[in-house]
């Protein structure tokens, strides 16, 4: 199923980003990341929630997260954080 994101199509069932007619290469677990979010429209997600869905059973830091969260900004183009916005304290 594809998802339209900004100016970028996300299509979950082939593990692929286009965009502006192109496809945008993207490492696994920021992909794993940026699906999570897409699946999960209008909702504020902790992030707890997001470390356990992306990377279960493996202890890693927010570090993590928070690269991977830039990644995924990156990949569809969101510089000014409008499409992935940091909730404070709360989550993405």
């Amino acid at each position: 199923m594809a998802h339209q994101v900004g100016n970028s199509v996300i299509d979950l069932d082939r593990g692929t980003l286009r965009r502006d007619g192109g496809i945008v290469p993207v490492r696994p677990k920021t992909f794993e990341l940026l699906a999570y979010l897409v699946r999960n429209p209008g909702r504020v997600l902790s992030k707890d929630e997001l470390l356990q869905a992306v990377w279960p059973r493996t202890i890693v830091t927010e570090d993590s997260l928070t690269q991977c969260i830039r990644d995924v900004r990156k990949c569809i183009g969101d510089e000014t954080q409008s499409l992935v916005r940091t909730v404070p304290r709360r989550g993405y």
